[in-house]
């Protein structure tokens, strides 16, 4: 992969400032980002501004570092001299891709940015305190290597309509009350087992009824149903156990 590189663009605001954003540059150059930054690529007698529009020619992002007097400057369109010239003012960047913009808040109690980026999304370096949680986002950005990377999507589920919801709750009414019913004679005979017949004379349900109720809970491995024995396995002890049936 070829190496990014980033414009850093800022007002001399006061030699705190000045050395603050030396140290994120360095940083950046350390973590595989090329940085161009007036403090070592521009030379004695350089024309600025040339300067400047060579450098967001061949960057793959301008860092803008918004502090209070950079927004000021930027809003209002005013260069200054020196290194104040630095500053690239709206009219300036409306001339360029503003994907490559990425404002940094520094320096700046109101935490803003210039007007014509105000919607683009930014980091807030106001408190040092966070430092490393929004320069880890910013080297992540440049390198386009996002913390979260969103899932594939997967198979459509198969979705049951209501009407399907409410033969399953019919289904599942129908498979606690012969459960009970099962558990209740089995409880009152000396037989290990519980006869269909009696099962039958018992439940309010049709005999065909009966017998798609007593097949479903052969199938969830409640019960052993030989046509006429039905016998309540270790896993139909459990259901009747947690469904409360006793």
């Amino acid at each position: 992969m070829s190496t990014p590189r980033v414009f850093v663009s800022y007002s001399h605001d006061n030699s705190q400032h000045k050395k603050w954003v030396l140290n994120l540059s360095k940083n950046l150059i350390k973590d595989g980002i090329d940085v161009l930054l007036d403090q070592w690529n521009l030379e004695a007698g350089q024309d600025i501004p040339h300067f400047m529009e060579e450098s967001i020619s061949i960057s793959d992002y301008v860092l803008m570092i918004c502090s209070k007097n950079y927004v000021s400057k930027a809003n209002e369109g005013r260069g200054g001299v020196g290194y104040e010239k630095m500053i690239l003012t709206s009219d300036y960047l409306k001339g360029i891709d503003e994907g490559i913009v990425l404002p940094i808040i520094r320096n700046n109690p109101s935490d803003t940015v210039p007007t014509f980026v105000s919607s683009k999304f930014y980091l807030n370096f106001n408190d040092d305190s966070d430092y490393e949680f929004n320069y880890d986002e910013l080297v992540r950005t440049i390198h386009d290597s996002p913390r979260l990377i969103k899932p594939e999507i997967g198979e459509k589920p198969t979705l049951s309509n209501d009407n399907d919801l409410d033969i399953d709750l019919k289904k599942e009414s129908g498979l606690k009350t012969v459960m009970e019913l099962i558990s209740e004679i089995y409880n009152g005979t000396s037989n290990l087992h519980v006869s269909f017949d009696t099962l039958h004379r018992n439940s309010p349900f049709h005999k065909i009824q009966l017998e798609l109720i007593l097949k479903d809970a052969y199938d969830l491995g409640l019960i052993d149903w030989s046509g006429k024995r039905i016998n309540i396995t270790e896993e139909g002890r459990i259901y009747i156990v947690n469904n409360k049936l006793i």
